[in-house]
C-alpha cells in the first residue's frame, strides 16, 4: 500500500464511498455515502450518513475513515467530521481534507479466499450457504441449493474484518455441481453504493497483509502450440472469472510458471514434437511444482486420464470432450481441492 500526499486526482463527484465512523472503536458502524464536492486543502463534502430514512448519529471532530474505489485503485484516508447540514433532504457533511491517504492498486478479477456463512434470499425463501471466494465484482458460494443461471437474489454475509454486506443484489452466472452440493458463481449488480468499496478494501488489506497476489490461485495457464482449442477453453474460463493465459512454446511456459505462477496448468496432450505427457512429467519433476494442478486435454487415447496421472498430472481428458466439459471438470477438481480440509 502506498501513501500519497495529493488526493485531488482521485476524487470524483458522485463516487460512492464507505464512511467508517469511530474507526478506533470495535464494531463501530459503517455507512454508505457519496462524494459531492471538495475544497482543496480544506474539506471533502459527502452525503450525510443515513440508517434507512434516518440520519446516523455523528458529532463534531468525530474521527472517521473514508474509503472508495476509483479506476481499479482502492483509496482511503483518515479524517474528522467538521460539520453537517440539518435539512431533511440533500443534507451534506464536511470532513477534513486529508494530510495523507493510501492507495492500493488491484486487478478487477483479483480474488481472495474466505469462508463466510451467508444467506441467499430468493423467491423461494432464505437459503444458507458459504461464500468461499470474493472479488469486487462478485463471489463464489458453496450451498446445497441448485439455483438456476440468471436467477436474481439478495445476498447477506459478513466480511472477515467484521464489515456486514447486507442484501446485496446478485445474479447467478454459473452453477457447478460437486456431489450433492453446488458452487454458484455470482455477480454483484452495478450501482450498489458502498458494496464495491467495502469489498475492494477488504481484498486490498488481505493482499497488503499477506504480500501475496492471491489471484495466482485464480489464474490458469494453457500450453498449446496450436491454440485454436486453447482459445475456446480460455473464453469459457474467463467467463467464469479466471484470468487465463496461453503459452505456445516450452520456454515461455517455464518462464510464466516461474515468474507468474498460476493456480493450474492445462496442456494439450497432442503437442507437436514433445507431446503433452512428457511435458507434464518434466514440469511435475521440476522444483516448485509438486503441488501444481496439471491437466491434459485433447488426448487421443481413451485412457488419457490414467496416462496423465501416471505422468504426474492431476487428470486428463480425451479429444472428443467439448471445451465446456473440460472447463467443468477442471473447475470441479480445483474447487474440491480448495474445500478439502488440510492436515494439521
Amino acid at each position: 500500500m502506498s501513501a500519497e500526499q495529493d488526493i485531488e486526482p482521485y476524487l470524483q463527484v458522485g463516487c460512492p464511498i464507505a464512511f467508517h465512523s469511530d474507526p478506533f472503536v470495535k464494531d463501530a458502524p459503517r455507512y454508505s455515502s457519496v462524494i459531492r464536492g471538495w475544497r482543496r486543502l480544506s474539506y471533502v463534502l459527502v452525503d450525510r450518513p443515513r440508517i434507512g430514512p434516518h440520519f446516523a448519529a455523528i458529532r463534531e471532530n468525530q474521527p472517521c475513515v473514508i474509503r472508495f474505489v476509483r479506476d481499479g485503485k482502492a483509496c482511503a484516508f483518515d479524517s474528522l467530521v467538521l460539520d453537517w447540514e440539518t435539512r431533511a433532504h440533500n443534507a451534506y457533511c464536511r470532513v477534513e481534507w486529508p494530510r495523507e491517504f493510501k492507495v492500493v492498486v488491484f486487478r478487477q478479477f483479483e480474488r481472495v479466499k474466505i469462508e463466510s456463512p451467508c444467506s441467499l434470499f430468493t423467491g423461494g425463501g432464505e437459503v444458507p450457504g458459504t461464500v468461499v471466494d470474493l472479488s469486487i465484482g462478485g463471489c463464489r458460494i458453496f450451498t446445497k441449493a441448485s439455483i438456476p443461471v440468471n436467477t436474481a437474489f439478495l445476498l447477506s454475509f459478513v466480511l472477515p474484518d467484521g464489515c456486514p454486506v447486507e442484501r446485496v443484489e446478485c445474479e447467478v452466472r454459473n452453477v457447478l455441481p460437486v456431489g450433492e452440493m453446488f458452487y454458484l458463481g455470482c455477480e454483484f449488480m452495478e450501482g450498489q453504493i458502498g458494496v464495491e468499496s467495502n469489498v475492494a478494501f477488504y481484498i486490498a488489506m488481505v493482499l497488503e497483509r499477506t504480500g501475496v497476489r492471491s489471484a495466482h490461485a485464480e489464474t490458469i495457464l494453457i500450453f498449446d502450440s496450436e491454440p485454436r482449442l486453447a482459445r475456446e477453453i480460455r473464453r469459457i474460463l474467463q467467463g467464469r472469472g479466471y484470468e487465463t493465459f496461453i503459452s505456445t512454446d516450452i520456454v515461455d511456459t517455464f518462464a510464466r510458471l516461474r515468474f507468474m505462477p498460476p493456480g493450474a496448468l492445462l496442456i494439450n496432450a497432442a503437442l507437436g514434437e514433445l507431446g503433452g505427457l512428457p511435458v507434464a512429467r518434466i514440469i511435475r519433476m521440476s522444483h516448485g511444482f509438486a503441488a501444481l494442478p496439471i491437466f491434459l486435454y485433447n488426448g487421443g487415447d481413451p485412457g488419457v486420464n490414467e496416462a496423465a496421472k501416471a505422468a504426474g498430472a492431476t487428470g486428463g481428458f480425451p479429444a472428443g470432450m467439448p471445451p465446456v466439459q473440460v472447463v467443468n471438470a477442471v473447475v470441479t477438481q480445483l474447487m474440491a481441492a480448495r474445500m478439502r480440509p488440510r492436515n494439521k
